[in-house]
């Protein structure tokens, strides 16, 4: 690419910003377009469309998700999004790899991303969907990582893995001179410092650095003199030490490296500004200093410039040399300054407000954020992102006062945390067990009337169910029905009933079940299982219909049963919540299997991999491969088929969910008569 034109992407990153979808984009986006504080919202769709222009001649359609994203209101100027959030995101993805797509179309691109550790799962998927696209385009992606992080891309012939292993006494030498300009050090500091930093190459640059700013070697021509004897413990033994020395060092702008530390691994001036207290010109050498000295870099011109530490062990350094009490205090006033003069920033990143406020000890306030930023991951249907916002939030909520009123607190965070868990860990995992036993603790402590004890008898109703303890799930199914007949909760009553039925189909119970099921789709309407929401892990309708169509076709009436299997397939194609998909055409994969539809049940499966490879789900991708297994059955190949059964039973048995076993068993049973 040297004499060649080319584009350069760069995305950062930050352990800050792991539960944000989409963030390296959204941020990326921002710096691109050229946003600055100043703009209007229409001044920034402006600058969005220019820099659509450049990749698409769909700038509208591109503008319309893509505003959405920058949390910028563009209904006055595109049509309405009329779309689920699943839908929503899976457009908003397109539209990002397009749009890389058509730059590399035009020329070159160097698509440059750090950091990966500390990827969101959304980014993660937009990656997954950029490292395929990258083989039939000219494009180049530089992705560092760290080695504990396991992509799942390294395996494709278009992928190289790059190591990297410390460097040898040799380059650490070379490494010194780049640092020095080509001026020699004295043999006994070079040994020393080649020694010390075990051929880290950033100790190796910092430690150079701090030895020639010490004051302990003077300048002769074309290399430095140690006039004395090196004295003891002169060069430090830790990288940590080192940075530490060299912004002592930098004593007049050591404040402004420690605020800027607070604020993040990058920061903006505008924001440094207004939390330092400098005046504008004194801010702006103390960041040149850091500049100077290598310890950030500099993007853009101030004041409309954005720094980023040179790595983040600089950062951690920063940070960890301020007292608690200072921290505290400043991430209070980076929270103030946020609210009043970065309100959109706030709205679009509530886990950025959290992190500040739990770093300054409010943590009240810090869990409320979280749980807005919870909620809004789960509106975008970043059930990821959801289910770590909502751990962040319980695990500062046991730091407050054991008092009733944060006890219903907890209660809250616990019940919300319901669908994320489901959607991310399984009906059946420990962390379910955990939530109930938390849950019930609570709501036994604190007593009274509580409609939050419904959603917590269905998490442990759920979780018998599962495992397969017929017992237990009929009488948490009964628990619940009592429960809300006690209470006259008209859509508690319905959702007990739907519990009820479900464990009558698992028990062969069929006339009891088809009694229950008819009631339920009878009276949960499309409009009150909307209002119902996901609460109960998937859509309560949808739900339902799946077991009345095992209810139907137990008690003989097939005239009704295919049109509730379209039922409830349709609508969950139309909710698009993909843990409702998921759910629907898994069951009814296993039905069209027992009537022997090869057709439905060839639907189901690709649906189901088209929803698993969005939205990772173990359960649901383990039922994928049984499913497979009776198509691979249906074609007589036994062998391939008792193959995918005893990988689903592995699957299953790992997993802890039983409720299937005994189908899969029965396949097995299958699988000997065929082969006598």
């Amino acid at each position: 690419l040297v004499d060649q034109q080319y584009t350069v992407l760069n995305y950062q990153c930050s352990p800050y910003f792991e539960s944000s979808a989409l963030y390296p984009i959204i941020n990326q986006l921002e710096r691109a377009a050229g946003f600055s504080n100043e703009d209007t919202p229409e001044s920034k769709l402006d600058k969005l469309e220019v820099l659509l222009a450049r990749s698409t001649e769909r700038v509208q359609q591109a503008a319309q998700l893509l505003a959405a994203l920058l949390s910028l209101p563009g209904e006055s100027r595109y049509d309405a999004i009329d779309l689920t959030p699943a839908q929503q995101k899976d457009q908003t993805l397109a539209v990002l790899v397009e749009q890389l797509e058509g730059l590399a179309s035009q020329q070159p691109v160097l698509l440059v991303f750090e950091d990966i550790h500390w990827v969101d799962p959304t980014t993660l998927e937009l990656l997954d969907l950029m490292v395929e696209r990258i083989s039939v385009n000219r494009v180049l992606a530089l992705l560092t990582h760290r080695p504990d992080f396991k992509p799942t891309w390294t395996g494709e012939v278009h992928v190289t893995t790059i190591g990297l292993t410390k460097l040898d006494s040799v380059n650490c030498t070379a490494l010194v001179d780049a640092v020095t300009g080509g001026r020699a050090l004295p043999k006994e500091v070079l040994g020393e410092i080649v020694e010390k930093t075990d051929g880290v190459p950033l100790f190796v640059e910092e430690l150079t650095k701090m030895v020639v700013e010490s004051g302990m070697l003077r300048t002769d021509a074309d290399h430095y003199v140690l006039d004395q004897p090196l004295p003891a413990l002169a060069i430090p033994t830790t990288l940590q030490d080192s940075l530490m020395a060299r912004l002592d060092r930098l004593a007049s702008v050591k404040d402004i490296a420690q605020t800027g530390a607070v604020i993040g691994r990058e920061f903006s001036h505008e924001l440094l500004e207004a939390v330092v207290g400098l005046s504008p010109a004194e801010l702006t050498d103390g960041l040149n200093k850091l500049a100077e000295a290598g310890l950030v870099f500099r993007r853009g011109t101030p004041p409309e410039a954005n720094y980023l530490f040179k790595h983040a062990l600089i950062q951690d350094t920063a940070y960890a040399s301020l007292l608690k009490s200072r921290r505290q205090q400043l991430h209070a006033k980076i929270v103030s300054v946020l609210e009043n003069r970065f309100s959109t920033l706030i709205a679009t990143q509530p886990e950025l407000a959290a992190h500040h406020l739990y770093g300054a000890g409010l943590i009240a306030r810090a869990i409320d954020y979280w749980r807005k930023a919870a909620i809004q991951a789960g509106s975008r249907s970043a059930m990821q992102e959801a289910y770590r916002h909502l751990g962040l939030a319980l695990t500062a909520q046991e730091e407050l006062p054991q008092t009733d009123e944060n006890q219903r607190l907890r209660l809250d965070l616990l019940v919300a945390r319901i669908t994320p868990t489901i959607a991310v860990k399984s009906y059946s995992s420990p962390e379910m067990v955990d939530l109930y036993e938390d849950a019930m603790s609570i709501h036994r402590a604190i007593g009274g009337h509580n409609p939050q004890i419904f959603p917590i008898i269905y998490a442990r109703w759920v979780y018998h169910l599962t495992v397969g303890q017929k017992n237990e799930t009929l009488e948490r199914a009964h628990e619940f029905l009592t429960t809300a007949e006690r209470e006259k909760n008209r859509v508690a009553i319905i959702m007990g009933r739907r519990l009820c039925g479900t464990v009558m189909v698992m028990n062969a119970a069929t006339k009891e079940a088809y009694r229950y099921l008819q009631q339920v789709v009878e009276e949960l309407d499309e409009e009150l299982s909307d209002e119902v929401g996901f609460i109960y892990g998937q859509d309560t309708l949808v739900a339902a219909s799946c077991y009345y169509a095992f209810a139907l076709c137990a008690v003989g009436k097939f005239d009704q049963l295919y049109s509730r299997i379209e039922f409830a397939l349709e609508r969950a194609a139309k909710l698009n919540n993909a843990l409702t998909t998921a759910y629907a055409n898994g069951h009814l994969g296993l039905l069209f299997a027992e009537l022997g539809n090869q057709a439905g049940l060839a639907r189901c499966i690709s649906s189901m991999e088209r929803t698993v490879s969005d939205h990772p789900m173990p359960l649901w991708a383990s039922l994928i491969v049984y499913l497979r297994s009776l198509q691979t059955l249906a074609d007589g190949n036994t062998k391939a088929a008792a193959a995918l059964i005893e990988e689903a039973l592995t699957s299953m048995k790992q997993l802890g969910f039983g409720m299937w076993r005994p189908i899969f068993m029965a396949s097995q049973a299958r699988l000997q008569l065929m082969r006598r």
